[in-house]
């Protein structure tokens, strides 16, 4: 199995413990949580199973099954097992329990992102859109500090797609061309009401950046820079589209830094209200 599938692999990984374990946290704030508990448990129990599963299947395949990475991960999900599992002891204080699950949850998020996917250059066919929305969707959902997209024909579709699911300790810079937001009053006014719905959620973590031109198309994961064939609003919906990881090297750091700091801000550090025009 190639490192971009380990890397889908993991991030499966972390949606079904989210959805194995969302019932749960909603449970203490559920005034009949003691009727509903039952079948939320049997459904939980069925769920985690699968991970454990998939958490063993993904170690086999990244080879790093004995590992105490592993290991420590492992017992994190079994952790979290046991404490979505502690209504059953008849607990009085509900507030207690579920900052308990709120908590263990967290950690064996990041155990799971932790798990490693290190090269993930791939070349995705033609006609293989949902696929590489998959591929993209993964890579920014596993980011920790930051996620920096460059790419000259940014549209809505991409906020929507890509952003969602993004740490919220993690910050978000988008940098396209001036004339994306000046050229087309349409595509222009699209972006905005939609990079204004972030800034409401994301006032200090999220930037809109506008520079003169933009040569290639980057996406910067944490310290890992990638290179996309192509625009992300139209990834793979007609030609093949190719993600490559760069060397990553302090030399392009330095001119994606360069090309942030030089831009003009729709929104962001000194643009708190988004620009219209």
């Amino acid at each position: 199995m190639s490192s971009e599938s380990l890397l889908r692999l993991r991030d499966q990984l972390l949606s079904d413990v989210h959805f194995a374990v969302d019932p749960v946290r909603r449970l203490p704030s559920d005034p009949d949580w003691r009727t509903k508990l039952p079948y939320v448990e049997h459904r939980f129990v069925s769920e985690m199973g699968e991970v454990l599963v998939q958490m063993h299947a993904f170690c086999q395949t990244a080879n790093i099954a004995s590992s105490g990475l592993a290991n420590q991960t492992h017992n994190g999900i079994c952790e979290l097992n046991r404490v979505c599992r502690h209504f059953n002891v008849a607990t009085p204080n509900l507030d207690v329990c579920a900052n308990e699950i709120q908590s263990t949850f967290k950690t064996v998020c990041v155990q799971l992102k932790s798990l490693p996917c290190e090269d993930i250059s791939v070349i995705l066919p033609a006609k293989s859109p949902f696929s590489t929305y998959r591929t993209i969707l993964a890579l920014c959902r596993s980011a920790k500090a930051r996620v920096d997209v460059f790419d000259p024909f940014i549209d809505k579709e991409v906020f929507d797609r890509y952003f969602g699911d993004v740490d919220q300790a993690a910050t978000i810079t988008v940098v396209t061309e001036n004339v994306r937001l000046t050229h087309d009053a349409v595509v222009r006014d699209r972006i905005v009401a939609v990079s204004e719905l972030l800034g409401i959620e994301r006032p200090t973590t999220y930037r809109l950046c506008a520079v003169d031109s933009v040569h290639d198309r980057y996406v910067r994961i944490d310290n890992k820079v990638l290179h996309v064939g192509g625009s992300l609003k139209d990834a793979a919906k007609h030609d093949p589209y190719t993600i490559t990881t760069t060397l990553s090297d302090t030399g392009i750091h330095n001119t994606l830094d360069d090309l942030i700091a030089g831009s003009s801000e729709w929104f962001g550090r000194t643009v708190t209200k988004h620009r219209k025009a």
